[in-house]
């Protein structure tokens, strides 16, 4: 954003006190990371020579290059952490750096702030979180500058193809899908089953029923049951890797997904669930696939490619790092999950697929 914005700013309360603890990987995964102009001349400093800058052609004025790289790392990635950070503090950043991992939705109620788990820093506070998810007031990102979906000036959610929601009962959605997300006693497919149900319920809403805000915050946790429907997870994982920006590749669907699963994968998967709602709940909020997408329509289905991935890139990771403990494998399917799905695909693209 051009300018600070004096507004409110809501998290999830298992991700208010994120902070870096240099674990590097935005810093080591071959990037471009653009460098505003005004920060130039106080990083030369840091270097002898301008090889550290490089040219990017058709990038705006305000930027001067791009950081060069080496081995794939920033070259101001030192062993520990960023030398910029470092010697002049996090002001002194380029705005992606000061950004990462956040992802910023920003609406006329505010500033929503989720983050990527990618950043391993960020995958670690989904285990290590403890009690209720809720959606809370935080802290400014990046001094008041938010960089994300800015749907200030567009309409509402969709409730349907002919209805809109408003601030409010897109808010109470919202909340509703973190708690039945984050509810204790329901898996991630039953979480999610019951939640889709509701949201086709919601749909059956029409003005004049009352408030639609009441109607949301009425709605029950659901009890569910939901098998895992392998067809319909692969076509959505294969729909999620079609949408991978150019020049980008993923690897297939995993070959004998089901008779992988079977075994501690299933179990591990059993044991962490409360992890895998949290990640899940992440997903939902601060959505951009509702403004970019068909609403709630949209929010479901991104969840439910959200799922399949995760489940894909877990069968995978196992396949090939059979030494590693079922946290471990878990850790991995998480920042892979978002490695696609949050930095390499075309999120227009990804919208599109929700959407029909």
């Amino acid at each position: 954003m051009a300018s600070a914005l004096r507004v409110k700013t809501f998290w999830l309360s298992m991700h208010v006190g994120y902070g870096c603890r240099d674990a590097g990987a935005c810093c080591s995964s071959g990037w471009p990371i653009p460098l505003e102009a005004s920060r130039v001349s106080a990083i030369r400093g840091l270097k002898g020579d301008d090889g550290w800058l490089m040219q990017a052609s058709g990038a705006p004025a305000e930027f001067a290059g791009v950081l060069a790289t080496n081995d794939q790392r920033c070259i101001f990635h030192g062993d520990a952490r960023c030398d910029i950070h470092q010697a002049l503090g996090p002001d002194a950043l380029p705005s992606a750096c000061q950004h990462f991992p956040r992802e910023c939705l920003i609406d006329r109620r505010g500033v929503f702030v989720t983050l990527s788990h990618y950043c391993p820093t960020a995958a670690e506070m989904l285990f290590a979180h403890r009690g209720p998810v809720a959606v809370v007031e935080g802290p400014s990102v990046a001094g008041g500058r938010p960089e994300g979906l800015d749907a200030r000036d567009a309409l509402p959610p969709s409730l349907t193809e002919r209805v809109l929601m408003d601030d409010d009962s897109y808010a109470a959605w919202e909340q509703h899908a973190v708690r039945i997300l984050t509810a204790s006693h329901l898996g991630p497919e039953a979480a999610l089953a019951g939640l889709a149900r509701q949201s086709e319920q919601v749909a059956q809403w029409r003005p004049g029923d009352g408030s639609l805000t009441t109607v949301i915050t009425a709605l029950p946790t659901p009890e569910a049951l939901a098998a895992i429907d392998w067809v319909a997870e692969a076509r959505r994982f294969e729909a999620a890797r079609a949408a991978l920006a150019p020049g980008h590749t993923w690897p297939d669907y995993p070959a004998n997904a089901t008779a992988e699963w079977d075994g501690w994968l299933a179990a591990s998967w059993r044991g962490h669930r409360d992890v895998i709602n949290r990640f899940l709940a992440a997903h939902a909020f601060a959505s951009w696939a509702a403004y970019q997408g068909h609403g709630l329509r949209s929010t479901v289905a991104k969840l439910h490619t959200t799922l399949a991935v995760l489940r894909a890139e877990l069968i995978r990771g196992a396949g090939h790092r059979a030494s590693a403990s079922p946290r471990g494998a878990l850790m991995h399917a998480i920042r892979q999950t978002d490695l696609l799905l949050i930095h390499l695909t075309e999120r227009d693209a990804l919208a599109r697929a929700w959407s029909s």
